[in-house]
């Protein structure tokens, strides 16, 4: 079995896929809400998925790292899909790419002193998919100009970069947006993205034979694959799909998210064709993870020994969860517990 580990908010991106499971392998992936993980002690063994990093707090990656560590001590023969200790987040992603030359463009934190930047740029969130929060910016002034408004506006700068333009048209003036999963050792062809809009969120409305036959050739041949298997390893992304342009022929990377939209039920247009090979390679990639596990024995998870003061409890136990877990009660016995402690250390020296 997988478990595929995500906040359980962002859990539909997943759901979806598996009304499309057959049902052979229904039993195949799991959902497991962080929510859930974080409640729990002991888990049985299973294959595991770590997503949404970018959605979690440092001290909740630590204990998703803790996990993943204790699976791979107490199951060595069982995927660790993401380990959250080594997953590079969006700007860590980009600077490392543009540091190596693998990358044409950087970002910037917002919190942080700026560097010199290539202009024109834009100013986005770096934990979510929403898009750029601006238009292009092109000046140093009009950048200073954004960063005052979102403090005027009481809006933090912490979270938010600023990220340097990549103009990626070719001849026509079409932005192509290339997505690909990567499962393990396989990169699985998803899309491709047409725009004549710089923010490449969606496809055109009207969709040409000539697009459907570039989409389903790219499906097909699979031609970055070998480029794209590096990238991600660089990120420690085994997991995910990886959202890129191709520029005078180089790969240039936009991020690599963690829990992406997978393909749902079939609808009637002209990718269906391409959906549905696309579904059924995801769903053999997944099968070829799904080994079984030499070991039954369960896993144990650890949680840092200050868990009350940094973890919040799962929704279901918001309001009752300070008792249950020993909140303040707990809280109090172990820290006169130390004080009693120190101060016999103390006598005793």
């Amino acid at each position: 079995m997988i478990r595929y580990i995500c906040r359980a908010w962002h859990r539909y991106t997943m759901d979806r896929f598996l009304t499309t499971l057959p049902p052979d392998k229904r039993g195949m992936l799991q959902i497991l809400t962080y929510e859930e993980l974080f409640a729990t002690r002991e888990l049985s063994p299973s294959h595991m998925i770590f997503t949404d990093f970018d959605r979690l707090s440092p001290f909740e990656l630590e204990i998703a790292a803790s996990v993943a560590q204790s699976l791979h001590e107490t199951h060595p023969d069982a995927r660790v899909l993401n380990h959250p200790a080594r997953f590079l987040q969006r700007h860590e992603l980009l600077e490392l790419l543009w540091s190596r030359g693998l990358n044409p463009f950087r970002s910037a934190r917002l919190d942080l002193p700026l560097p010199e930047l290539r202009f024109p740029v834009f100013l986005r969130r770096e934990g979510d998919a929403r898009g750029p929060e601006t238009g292009l910016l092109q000046t140093p002034d009009e950048l200073h100009a954004s960063i005052a408004g979102l403090r005027d506006r009481g809006i933090p700068l912490r979270g938010r970069l600023a990220v340097e333009y990549c103009d990626c048209r070719d001849a026509e003036g079409l932005y192509r947006k290339y997505g690909a999963f990567r499962v393990g050792a396989q990169i699985l062809p998803q899309h491709i993205q047409i725009s004549r809009d710089w923010i490449v969120k969606s496809r055109f409305k009207q969709v040409t034979p000539a697009h459907v036959a570039e989409e389903e050739a790219y499906v097909r041949d699979n031609p970055h694959r070998e480029a794209l298997l590096g990238i991600m390893d660089l990120g420690g992304a085994d997991f995910g799909r990886i959202d890129y342009a191709v520029l005078g022929g180089r790969i240039v990377v936009f991020e690599i998210n963690s829990n992406p939209s997978f393909p749902g039920p079939d609808r009637q247009d002209a990718r269906q064709d391409r959906r549905s090979i696309v579904r059924g390679r995801l769903i053999d990639a997944l099968s070829a993870v799904d080994t079984p596990l030499a070991k039954d024995n369960p896993i144990e998870i650890r949680l840092p020994r200050r868990f009350s003061h940094d973890l919040c409890p799962p929704a279901p136990f918001q309001d009752i969860g300070r008792a249950l877990w020993g909140y303040p009660l707990a809280r109090r016995v172990a820290e006169r517990v130390a004080r009693v402690m120190k101060a016999r250390e103390s006598k005793g020296r």
